[in-house]
C-alpha cells in the first residue's frame, strides 16, 4: 500500500506557480533579513554609546522583541 506517493505531474502543472513561490519567498527573506541587520546595528550602536535614554528604549525594544513568543 502507497499512502505517501508523490505525484510528479503537480510539478508539470503548478511549476511555474511554485518557482514564483520560491522566489518571492527568498525575496521577503532578503528584505527581513537586512531589515533586522539595521534594526540590530542601530540599536547596538545605541546601546554602545550609553546615552541614558537612548540606551534605555533599545533595551526596552531588545527585552520586548526577546520575550515575544
Amino acid at each position: 500500500m502507497r499512502l505517501l506517493a508523490f505525484e510528479w505531474g503537480y510539478l508539470s502543472d503548478y511549476g511555474s506557480e511554485l518557482a514564483a513561490g520560491l522566489w518571492r519567498t527568498i525575496y521577503v527573506s532578503a528584505i527581513a533579513i537586512f531589515g533586522a541587520f539595521f534594526i540590530g546595528l542601530v540599536l547596538g550602536a545605541a546601546r554602545a554609546h550609553r546615552v541614558p535614554v537612548v540606551s534605555q528604549l533599545a533595551a526596552v525594544y531588545v527585552d520586548v522583541i526577546r520575550h515575544t513568543p
